[in-house]
């Protein structure tokens, strides 16, 4: 790649700037699922223990259904490249350098 390049800011050939953002934001959106899907279970698990009291799960109710709201969002915006049941109910696996 020449200096003429470099001073345009036009990308190698073969390396579209879109498709490495695409990349990108598709590892945060899988990563961030995966967080918030480890949370979902533990809320879940939670929320569903005999021992937790009506009074206790509507304290915490608002905070786990914000955590469902983005799980939402993000299988919405993920709907566009495509998830298998495996990926939404055990979470994405995940290669460091995307």
């Amino acid at each position: 790649m020449g200096v003429l390049d470099l001073a345009k800011n036009i990308p190698p050939r073969g390396k579209s700037p879109v498709k490495v953002y695409n990349a990108a934001r598709l590892f945060e959106l899988k990563r961030r699922y995966n967080e918030l899907l480890a949370r979902e279970i533990k809320g879940e698990q939670w929320l569903d223990d005999p021992k937790r009291t009506d009074e206790e799960a509507q304290r915490w109710m608002p905070e786990f259904q914000k955590i469902l709201a983005e799980i939402n969002a993000i299988l919405n915006e993920l709907g566009v490249h495509g998830t298998t049941l495996d990926e939404r109910m055990e979470g994405f696996k995940l290669d460091e350098h995307f």
